[in-house]
Parts: C-alpha cells; structure tokens; sequence
C-alpha cells in the first residue's frame, strides 16, 4: 500500500484512502510502523469466579493492575456473562445474577456498564466503563454468574428467601 489516508474511525487499515494495491513508488527504506499505546489502568489481566456453588459459578472478579475486584451489575447480561465463562473454559452461561447472591466481594469495584456483544473471547474487549455508579460502591452490587459446567452444573434460584438447588447435565 502507498499513499495511506486514515480519517482515524477506520476499522481495517484497508478501508482508508490509498492507491490501488500493489501500485507504489516505494524502497524498503520507507516501509511504515506503528506502536500502539495501551493504557496499563484499563486493561483486564485475568477473570475469576468466586463464593459460588461449584467452579462454574460465583461473583464476577477481574485482575486489574495486580489487585482482584469485582464486576457492578449494572448493564450486565447473559451476553455479558457468556464471554466470562468462554474465557473460564465453559461453553456458555446458564444465567447471570446480581445483588449478592455470591456474596459481596471485599476489595475495589473495577468494571461497570459492561457491553459484551457476546461473541468475544475475553472480557476485556468488551466495553465498559471505569467509572462507576455510587450504588454499586454503596451497596455491592457484584455481578454474579453460573457456567454451563462440562459435565454437571448446579443452578440456585432465590424465591422470596427460600433456596431451592436444580442440577442440569
């Protein structure tokens, strides 16, 4: 390629002005490179599921900067919940849950306003927002997921404080 034009919203580096493929009046000598920036704060090192009822389950926490925390609820969905258990090693998720059902997590609030669209394979390349609504500081609300298992899952449900337990295979 030669003579390439970005605007900057470009996609594919393809769908920029340029002269026709192959045609180009250049050495070796004027070959183009690029280092990317990547902002250290944002980028999600690792997923873990915790307090829940089997490995396949649990609140959602994130590895940021060396220090686990967890995932606010808020936008968070079965889109949302499938890229966690993908990344974990399952095929997809059951159901999401909210508002304590694994417990609150201890430590820092990480992600909220998660926007998977459902077909990444990592969390973090999913959307979301560092900054975080006071109710998920004030009042916990972890974002929680249950995996389809490999083989056996367990499946809690909350009806007005009576726990009832199903098994899927």
């Amino acid at each position: 390629m030669d003579d390439v034009q970005c605007i900057g919203n470009e996609n594919f580096l393809k769908e920029c002005n340029h002269s026709q493929f192959g045609e180009h009046d250049c050495t070796h000598s004027e070959d183009a490179g690029v280092i990317c920036g990547v902002d250290t704060d944002r980028v999600i090192e690792n997923v873990r599921l915790v307090d829940g009822f089997s490995d396949s389950s649990g609140r959602t926490e994130v590895l940021f900067n060396g220090t686990w925390g967890t995932v606010c609820v808020f936008e968070w969905d079965l889109a949302d919940a499938n890229v966690v258990c993908r990344q974990l090693g399952y095929p997809s998720a059951i159901v999401t849950y909210s508002e304590g059902i694994f417990g609150s997590g201890s430590g820092i609030v990480w992600l909220s306003n998660v926007r998977c669209t459902g077909n990444e394979t990592f969390l973090s390349e999913c959307k979301f927002n560092a900054d975080l609504h006071q109710s998920c500081i004030t009042r916990r609300r972890d974002a929680g997921v249950f995996c389809r298992g490999k083989n056996l899952a367990v499946l809690y449900v909350n009806w007005t404080h009576s726990h009832q337990v199903y098994f899927f295979d």
